[in-house]
């Protein structure tokens, strides 16, 4: 196999860790990950999946097959990465190499139209996948205090009813920038709901991605507690997917969407939310809920100067 498309942070990784004897950790049709000495997890993709922080996409549609087994071991080399039980391995020597920081972001104006958060909005009532708890989106109202309206007589789904309080709880901690209650309202909500990525972990990256793209220096102590406050309390690959959040990484069609929400000259986001959507079952969509809810965050905290 070769390797088409990699991340700048899995080509460095590569560079530093020639030897490292990596483990395979889990196996889909599309997709699989090796898990590393160190509990890291860096994904081997087929060429229409997206990438993602520590990631590569190879010449392969489908890993279902003999030579991918879960808990055989690889070695990474110089230019390759081998496999110890097969032939197989993957050419790592010439891929496209792509950054997946936030860091360009980071360095620009951090307001966004209120326009285009209605239209975010809408666009997840409409078209995104209800499944997880970014259905709640329909009834939440951030302002001084962020409430629900007409949520009582509301049908949402189990997942949605049962966190509703909590994230609610979650979100107006942010409002009143009380630190300490906002870490212990993550610990009740972290690693709820379907999914390989469970709901309230792709909110709360959504939450993160938006707090990292405006204060990254002013929150890094932040950033390291939540890594701290979830780990062991969700799935690996979601304790993963946070962990780069913290960091200021996210996958390349969560990128792709901050930078047209931040861009003032860019009015349509129409097109980069559905690319999200697409992501998972619910992850995407449950991911913009919480962008959603953090720019609306900020959104109010600017009106109250």
């Amino acid at each position: 196999m070769e390797a088409l498309r990699i991340t700048d942070r899995l080509r460095d990784y590569i560079k530093g860790h020639k030897g490292e004897i990596g483990q395979i950790h889990s196996v889909f049709d599309g997709a699989f990950n090796i898990i590393d000495s160190k509990g890291r997890l860096i994904g081997i993709l087929s060429t229409d999946k997206d990438l993602s922080p520590l990631s590569m996409i190879v010449n392969c549609q489908s890993f279902n097959h003999k030579s991918i087994v879960q808990g055989h071991l690889c070695e990474f080399t110089e230019d390759a990465i081998h496999f110890q039980n097969s032939k197989l391995k993957i050419n790592t020597s010439n891929p496209k190499v792509i950054s997946l920081s936030l860091s360009d972001i980071q360095n620009k104006r951090h307001d966004i139209s209120e326009s285009k958060l209605n239209h975010l909005k809408n666009i997840i009532i409409s078209d995104g996948s209800l499944a997880g708890i970014s259905e709640l989106i329909k009834y939440i109202e951030i302002k001084d205090v962020a409430s629900y309206m007409d949520l009582k007589s509301a049908e949402i789904n189990e997942y949605s009813d049962f966190i509703k309080d909590r994230l609610l709880d979650l979100i107006n901690t942010i409002l009143n920038e009380n630190i300490e209650l906002f870490k212990s309202a993550i610990q009740k909500t972290v690693g709820f709901g379907p999914g390989l990525t469970p709901s309230t972990d792709d909110f709360l990256t959504g939450i993160i991605t938006i707090m990292n793209s405006l204060n990254p220096t002013e929150i890094e102590d932040l950033l390291n507690d939540i890594n701290i406050l979830c780990a062991g309390k969700t799935t690996k690959i979601s304790e993963e997917m946070i962990r780069h959040a913290t960091l200021g990484y996210v996958p390349e069609s969560y990128k792709y969407f901050i930078e047209i929400l931040f861009d003032n000259n860019k009015d349509d986001i129409t097109e980069a939310v559905h690319k999200v959507i697409q992501i998972g079952s619910s992850s995407g969509t449950d991911f913009l809920f919480g962008v959603y809810c953090m720019a609306m965050i900020n959104t109010e905290k600017l009106r109250r100067l």
